[in-house]
């Protein structure tokens, strides 16, 4: 009985609302750890089994620790569980323990990435065979929904194939979550559908613009400025991307849509509170005034140009090099277009901007390597590019790493920056070692051939 409580009070701290959330996983982790001192696998395996299992997710909820040690802890407890866990005797925690088992490599950082999103689907997979949607259909819905992100995120197999059964995924996931039963699970799904509808390859493409706009639309039926203030702003932010490429309606005033939507964002996203929200939200907008169809061509250039400049605030090349490239890129077409000012010096501010974005977009020689990282839904990638490779390979970084170059760039090195040089200078070897640390630079360098004898960043 002692051990069956244990297991409980477990329970109780993990699912615990008050106090730290960090001490709570704690407590949850030693009730567990306890209660397997009397749980043997040899005593009780279908006991031993289950508390291993809620070790398992307290492990990959663990805030405390090595993020990459925590996930590796969760997915041996799922594995050793599911040793002795049949289908026959327990279906229903045979398919949560795949369920949690294909979460945990979904955001595993060891190994390769494209190997953990294939055991991922493979899990998630096997989990549908006991969570069919006529007996569980709640966790159903659920698993079919982590199944559409993996797939999304899939790097091996033909791309316009996997987003198409992310697709099929998360259509077969609104069965059951609906607006009115599950509205926070229907606003996910709708994201997520608006997403790769926006990217799709398949079918035509006006249709799959069209698709997405309907999918982001229906989202801010539920993401409201006044209850979810950046979840509205970031939906706002993807509504003007297809407005922006939308090939049905008139032209002009789908681009005036696009620079509402982008304007509506900025609204809420500000550079001191969501820098990087704000930086793409104001690229986006630069592109539009770029192109823009209605107003005086002089005047949309103009605010073009002062919104790729504002990114730029943010978008600097040590911390963004691909999105600042990217900026300089469009500034640089924008100055060439200019209407005021100088020809001559506008021209000159052009090449200027090419001439920057050509440092970071690099031809590729033998034996040469580079390494580019991007920023994407909260964590960054990392891709090494080699002339050995047609692919480059992929290492994706974990949320609690996200948080922490986060902080270490926007609280620390950038404040120092611009407020106290002195001490950004002295304390520059410290913090470049701790950015080393956050980006996993060690593991990331022994993917790199060993015939290479030129490193791009």
């Amino acid at each position: 009985m002692w051990a069956v409580i244990t297991n409980n009070l477990g329970s109780a701290y993990c699912q615990r609302l008050r106090g730290d959330e960090a001490e709570n996983l704690e407590n949850a982790i030693a009730c567990y750890q306890a209660a397997l001192q009397i749980r043997t696998r040899e005593a009780s395996a279908s006991d031993w089994a289950h508390t291993l299992g809620d070790l398992g997710l307290a492990y990959s909820l663990r805030i405390r620790g090595d993020i990459a040690e925590n996930l590796e802890n969760a997915i041996a407890c799922y594995q050793n569980a599911l040793e002795v866990l049949t289908h026959s005797a327990v279906p229903h925690l045979l398919a949560i323990m795949q369920h949690n088992l294909g979460s945990a490599y979904r955001k595993r950082i060891q190994g390769e990435a494209a190997e953990n999103i294939e055991l991922a689907i493979a899990c998630y997979q096997a989990a549908l065979q006991v969570r069919t949607r006529k007996v569980f259909p709640e966790e159903w819905a659920m698993t079919q929904s982590n199944l559409g992100k993996a797939y999304s995120e899939r790097i091996s197999g033909e791309k316009a194939q996997n987003l198409e059964a992310a697709i099929a995924c998360y259509q077969a996931t609104l069965q059951v979550y609906t607006y009115e039963a599950f509205p926070k699970d229907w606003v996910i799904i709708q994201n997520n559908l608006g997403d790769i509808y926006k990217d799709r390859i398949l079918g035509e493409k006006a249709e799959n613009l069209e698709a997405a706009i309907a999918c982001y639309q229906a989202a801010l039926q539920v993401y409201t400025r006044e209850a979810f203030p950046k979840d509205w702003a970031r939906t706002q932010n993807n509504l003007g991307i297809p407005y922006f490429q939308r090939i049905r309606g008139e032209k002009a005033q789908n681009l005036e849509v696009a620079i509402a939507c982008f304007q509506a964002a900025l609204q809420v996203f500000k550079r001191e509170t969501c820098p990087q929200d704000w930086a793409i939200t104001q690229r986006n907008l630069g592109e539009t005034y770029s192109d823009r169809i209605f107003g005086e061509k002089a005047q949309n250039l103009e605010a073009a140009i002062a919104s790729y400049q504002a990114a730029l605030q943010v978008y600097i090349r040590e911390a963004f090099p691909q999105d600042w490239a990217i900026t300089q890129n469009n500034l640089g077409f924008a100055y060439s277009e200019r209407i005021y000012g100088g020809k001559a010096e506008n021209l000159e501010a052009a090449i200027s901007c090419y001439q920057a974005a050509l440092q970071v977009y690099t031809r590729t020689a033998e034996n040469t390597t580079i390494l580019e990282w991007y920023m994407v839904d909260g964590k960054f990638l990392t891709f090494v590019v080699t002339s050995q490779s047609q692919t480059p390979l992929l290492w994706q970084s974990t949320p609690q790493d996200y948080q922490n170059l986060r902080k270490w760039f926007f609280e620390e090195y950038i404040d120092d920056y611009y407020e106290q040089q002195s001490q950004w200078q002295n304390q520059l070897e410290k913090r470049l070692g701790e950015l080393a640390k956050i980006l996993h630079i060690d593991e990331i360098l022994a993917k790199i051939p060993p015939q290479c004898d030129k490193l791009i960043l």
